[in-house]
């Protein structure tokens, strides 16, 4: 990982475009989806509610 200090940032751009893929949720299933919410919510505490449901 490169940790890059604020002050050494000369300008900010904003795009149309991102940096993620395109089309990964396309192939999970609705549960699979619901799932990966819960984990980030929850920042991976098994034992947080949110995956009691």
């Amino acid at each position: 990982m490169t940790n890059i200090k604020t002050s050494s940032i000369k300008s900010l751009k904003t795009t149309k475009y991102s940096i993620m893929p395109t089309g990964p949720m396309n192939t999970l299933e609705d549960l699979d989806i619901l799932d990966l919410l819960a984990y980030i919510l929850s920042m991976g505490d098994k034992e947080n509610p949110l995956y009691q449901k």
